[in-house]
């Protein structure tokens, strides 16, 4: 089972650096020193065209001070030197997710000192499953992990942490060395879709620490929901529906965690109000089907769009499909 099947995007801080203002004569290293300068943080964005970001948010905890970098995940902050703590979100467009806290930190900024000596964190991955237990249960796992390191190369981080709620345990993660990440997994038996959604679908959280105190956080969900680009291999787009095929089929055998509900649209080329609509419940593994009546249909080309449920009645919808011509009321 690949480690990152579900890997979530992520960004990470990947370097700061602190300058004094190139026009104040007073030495950066005296004592009396209180100047302000420029704190460049530098965000890389995984991402792809299915999950567009709007925006890298980089706000400075302790100044309430902000600013917005473009998608080259540049953020640059006049700040005073001194203690600085940070925080990054990714801003998207899903509406089904809430904007991810990144990454949070803290370290002490001084003229000349860049931060390299932070720990760095990022690539978080929560991957998840469902297996049938034979006696009525299931079984839900799902596995964490991160990669984490030190930026000055010196081998001093002491390890990463996981945790489900703050101020509650915390898991030491270990070292996988053929993959280069900290992982951890778990698992619990539930009988009903309720009892899962009353244990799953909250924030969790990670933390990467060095040997001299300084650490950096960073949060994402853990819900056993699936992605587009998990299914974007597996949806059958060059099916052709016709009035001699009119069934519409799919058993999403690739997906990780399958779908419950389908909703079958078919649409009037250009228009976004569908003319036929079928709603198929399911269960997990189950195939989906669907048999359209084309003499309901006027004789245009139609275009179908599949919207997937999981669980927690997220969704992800596909883009339209254009239906075979012969599609036609005769």
């Amino acid at each position: 089972m690949p480690l990152f099947a579900a890997l979530l995007t992520a960004a990470a801080l990947t370097g700061c650096t602190w300058e004094p203002p190139r026009n104040n004569p007073v030495d950066p290293g005296s004592p009396g020193y209180r100047g302000t300068g420029l704190l460049t943080v530098r965000v890389a964005i995984s991402t792809s065209p299915l999950v567009p970001l709007d925006s890298t948010v980089v706000q400075l905890l302790d100044d309430s001070l902000s600013a917005f970098g473009g998608l080259d995940g540049t953020a640059t902050l006049e700040v005073p030197h001194g203690l600085v703590r940070y925080e990054i979100r990714r801003e998207g467009f899903n509406p089904h997710r809430d904007s991810a806290r990144v990454e949070v930190g803290s370290h002490v900024v001084r003229p000349w000192v860049t931060l390299d000596g932070l720990p760095w964190l990022d690539s978080l991955c929560t991957m998840t499953g469902i297996e049938e237990t034979g006696d009525g249960r299931k079984l839900y796992y799902y596995m964490v992990a991160a990669r984490a390191g030190d930026r000055d190369g010196n081998g001093n981080l002491e390890g990463v942490e996981y945790y489900e709620s703050p101020g509650g345990p915390r898991y030491s993660m270990t070292l996988n060395p053929e993959t280069g990440c900290y992982e951890r997994g778990f698992s619990f038996s539930f009988t009903g879709w309720d009892s899962l959604r009353a244990r799953i679908g909250h924030e969790v959280f990670f933390v990467a620490r060095d040997v001299t105190g300084d650490s950096v956080t960073a949060s994402t969900l853990v819900r056993p929901a699936f992605e587009y680009d998990e299914l974007a291999d597996d949806i059958p787009n060059d099916q052709q529906i016709s009035p001699e095929q009119p069934t519409f089929h799919w058993n999403p055998s690739n997906v990780l965690f399958s779908p419950l509900r389908y909703r079958f649209e078919l649409f009037l080329a250009g228009n976004n109000t569908p003319e036929y609509s079928a709603l198929v419940e399911g269960d997990h593994g189950t195939s989906f089907s669907v048999t359209v009546d084309d003499t309901l249909l006027p004789s245009v080309v139609y275009e179908w769009q599949l919207t997937l449920y999981d669980p927690f009645d997220s969704w992800v919808r596909t883009p339209k499909m254009e239906v075979s011509p012969d599609f036609r009321n005769r």
